[in-house]
């Protein structure tokens, strides 16, 4: 629309193309705040995790009544067993953890016998979880240090 007087004239509808530009821009700039906003979010909540993994794999790492001699990150074959499994479950329960856990020991040792062990669940499907790994020592009474590889899984429900 033309509006027409003696001052001239003025075309109304030329700052429509301007308003819309500033619009978008105006809608961008808030999509990425929220796509920031969402990435912080996921990211702390992976932190958080994370943490806890840690913490979880240093609790399994002292945990006693599995250890050889009271050492850190050194196990007892003969408490690796389905009573070792109890103990754990019974220490570390999921409903008081807010997570669950699955802990394989690998024996990588060249010794015939072979200490590998689980106790745990079975790794469940999430969207978020985390593993981590951890060379051990599993011994036993005849002198025998088998290297081994602790892994450790931690997945929400």
């Amino acid at each position: 629309m033309v509006v027409r007087d003696e001052a001239g004239t003025v075309d109304i509808f030329e700052e429509i193309p301007a308003i819309l530009v500033v619009i978008v821009a105006v809608f961008i700039f808030l999509m990425t705040i929220a796509e920031g906003f969402i990435s912080y979010s996921e990211r702390k909540e992976e932190d958080r995790l994370t943490h806890q993994l840690e913490s979880f794999c240093d609790s399994i790492l002292s945990f006693e009544p599995l250890l050889f001699d009271s050492e850190m990150g050194r196990f007892d074959s003969f408490r690796l067993d389905e009573k070792g499994r109890e103990k754990l479950h019974d220490s570390f329960r999921p409903d008081m953890l807010g997570f669950h856990y699955n802990v394989t020991m690998a024996d990588v040792g060249l010794y015939e016998e072979k200490y590998d062990w689980s106790a745990g669940e079975e790794v469940g499907e999430s969207e978020l979880s985390r593993t981590t790994s951890v060379p051990v020592i599993i011994s036993n009474a005849y002198g025998q240090n088998h290297p081994a590889l602790m892994s450790v899984t931690i997945w929400e429900a």
